[in-house]
């Protein structure tokens, strides 16, 4: 059986992530990092903010899941996520993890050093690999293109609200998401959805 990759794994890439947008905080911003992690609106509101824009737009990949799970690109993103454990409260923590870590980097640590387009340029190259993108082929244009979207979105998000409605936007967008996955999952393999 091919090895799934659970919380664990994606807790140490966060901490990885982490620590490399704090150093670039810290060192290249000059930033004073107790200030810079929680600058911008009080954090209950972004928390309350963040958790309710990524609810709408983690319902768009419910519904891709429950209408039209037989579509191309809602096929190749869940094959995308094989590789991960997707069992009990696994996507829970996985999202927590890529949340913290992903937003921790590119929004705080990249971000105000290189720029919402080219933040969000390198968060979309980060994602390649998951999305096994290739160059002649219009799905993996189609993800990459959410993708860019989206780390320009999370990248207005930290601008205008703050990191930790960034945070938790991308935490719930990918709650919603693996859940998702695990719907189509589960249809395409007949089994009921655990």
């Amino acid at each position: 059986m091919e090895e799934r990759y659970g919380p664990g794994s994606q807790w140490l890439v966060c901490a990885i992530m982490c620590a490399v947008g704090l150093l670039l905080m810290r060192f290249a911003q000059h930033a004073p990092l107790p200030q810079a992690l929680v600058a911008g609106m009080d954090w209950p509101l972004q928390l309350g903010l963040g958790a309710a824009g990524g609810a709408v737009v983690g319902a768009g990949s419910l519904y891709t899941a429950l209408f039209q799970s037989r579509h191309k690109l809602a096929r190749r993103t869940a094959e995308s996520y094989a590789l991960l454990d997707l069992r009990g409260l696994n996507p829970v923590w996985i999202s927590l993890a890529a949340g913290i870590g992903e937003e921790t980097l590119f929004r705080a640590g990249l971000q105000p050093l290189l720029g919402l387009w080219p933040a969000a340029l390198l968060f979309t190259v980060l994602h390649l690999r998951v999305y096994d993108f290739k160059i002649a082929d219009r799905v993996s244009w189609m993800q990459a293109g959410g993708v860019f979207a989206m780390g320009v979105a999370l990248g207005l998000v930290f601008e205008h609200v703050g990191l930790i409605a960034a945070i938790a936007a991308h935490a719930v967008i990918d709650i919603f998401g693996l859940y998702a996955v695990k719907i189509v999952d589960s249809r395409d393999a007949g089994a009921p959805w655990e």
